[in-house]
């Protein structure tokens, strides 16, 4: 192998600094250099050894008054994302009411069964049904029947007429 400065490599003003050039043969009788060089000296981050100025840390640290004062400015009416407590999920509009015996564990409860109860005067129990008439988003009174269990209602669905008046809670047609 042939070692040799390698000057010649380089421009007036290099960016790397070479210390040796190897020649070597590469297949078919082709010339070859392998280079060994070292670093540029004015870029830190690469040289060996360096360790970045934000190795370890994972951002700015806020203390409990701080991370309080910033968790309570986006709650509720402040939060960019509230709809005054309503939302609509699968078709069906749901109202947040965390105090009702019914509501899921987010604290909504669906729209439909707070009209029927509004109007039979009572909390539905969860094996009560309540069945649009026509899109599932319109809660009108008129739009909504109420029935004893969900077997009831697929008869109701089979066919209306086979349906007893005793397991109609709530019929919104004869409104």
């Amino acid at each position: 192998m042939l070692t040799k400065d390698a000057d010649f490599l380089c421009s007036q003003r290099p960016l790397i600094h070479v210390k040796k050039v190897t020649a070597f043969l590469v297949s078919r009788g082709e010339r070859g250099f392998l280079l060994e060089i070292d670093m540029p000296k004015g870029i830190k981050g690469f040289q060996k050894g360096y360790t970045p100025w934000n190795k370890g840390t994972y951002g700015f640290k806020h203390s409990e008054v701080s991370k309080n004062k910033i968790s309570d400015a986006q709650k509720g009416a402040n939060n960019p994302n509230y709809h005054g407590g309503k939302t609509k999920n699968l078709g069906y509009i749901f109202i947040l009411m965390p105090e009702h015996p019914l509501c899921n564990c987010k604290g909504y409860i669906r729209e439909h069964r707070l009209v029927v109860e509004e109007q039979i005067g009572r909390y539905l129990t969860p094996e009560e049904v309540v069945h649009h008439l026509g899109d599932k988003d319109d809660n009108r009174p008129e739009n909504l029947m109420a029935f004893i269990n969900d077997v009831v209602h697929q008869h109701f669905h089979k066919n209306p007429d086979n349906v007893k008046p005793e397991e109609i809670i709530f019929d919104g047609r004869k409104l």
